[in-house]
């Protein structure tokens, strides 16, 4: 199943296997370093903030890698919970429920 976390941990996979971190990936993909930080996966109302499909498709460039093998890496990840995406999405309720 395709899901926000795959999808992260899989770009993520990408810039360990390039021997960078994210910032240093997104540079390299010459986006702003902090296109792809943990702490702009998640939006401040708690929804989840996916990758545009330009990109992955800059990413995939960088890594020269094609969309079958970046999709069957997504694929071979685990599917675990985001529980940061959970407790945002609860926080972001509450504070809309108190207004």
């Amino acid at each position: 199943m395709l899901t926000h976390r795959k999808i992260w941990q899989a770009i993520d996979t990408v810039a360990e296997n390039c021997d960078l971190t994210a910032s240093g990936l997104a540079r390299k993909c010459g986006l702003d370093p902090t296109t792809l930080n943990v702490s702009k996966r998640i939006g401040p109302d708690g929804r989840e903030r996916w990758p545009s499909t330009q990109t992955i498709a800059r990413l995939l460039e960088v890594a020269e890698m094609d969309l079958k093998t970046f999709g069957e890496l997504v694929e071979s990840l685990p599917h675990t919970p985001n529980v940061r995406t959970r407790k945002s999405r609860l926080k972001a309720a509450q504070d809309a429920a108190q207004l």
